[in-house]
């Protein structure tokens, strides 16, 4: 079937979506970490 090869706009617009977001996800992540362990974080582990 010819037809599998096609992949529809749709999903092609999730994937990169999915992509970027977890991209920011990541930064995020990243974020929350240099917050956790910066000065004034007086909770300790």
């Amino acid at each position: 079937e010819h037809t599998n090869s096609w992949t529809p706009p749709a999903f092609e617009r999730r994937q990169s979506w999915k992509q970027e977001d977890q991209k920011r996800e990541l930064q995020m992540s990243h974020i929350n970490e240099r917050v956790k362990t910066g000065p004034g974080f007086t909770e300790r582990t």
